[in-house]
């Protein structure tokens, strides 16, 4: 999120993961840990952040999806994020 946030300062949008230079602990292996599924929904330029359980932990059930979504406005020049 801190990565997010001072991209958006800076650049007055809400950039990719590889703009605001953050890699999901599933690079390199199709996005995947033994733990969750990262989407592809990363790169999108509206700042949407995915994981897919691959596995149930705790309360959380197989195939639940955490999602984080962030915009900025230019009318008010603030960042927001949204889960």
């Amino acid at each position: 999120m801190k990565l997010q946030e001072g991209y958006a300062s800076e650049n007055k949008a809400v950039g990719t993961w590889s703009a605001i230079g953050y890699k999901d602990p599933g690079a390199g292996n199709n996005h995947l840990t033994t733990s969750f599924d990262y989407s592809a929904k990363a790169e999108a330029t509206d700042g949407m952040w995915q994981a897919k359980a691959r596995v149930a932990l705790n309360e959380c059930q197989k195939d639940d999806v955490w999602e984080l979504k962030t915009s900025y406005s230019s009318s008010t020049g603030s960042h927001s994020m949204q889960a």
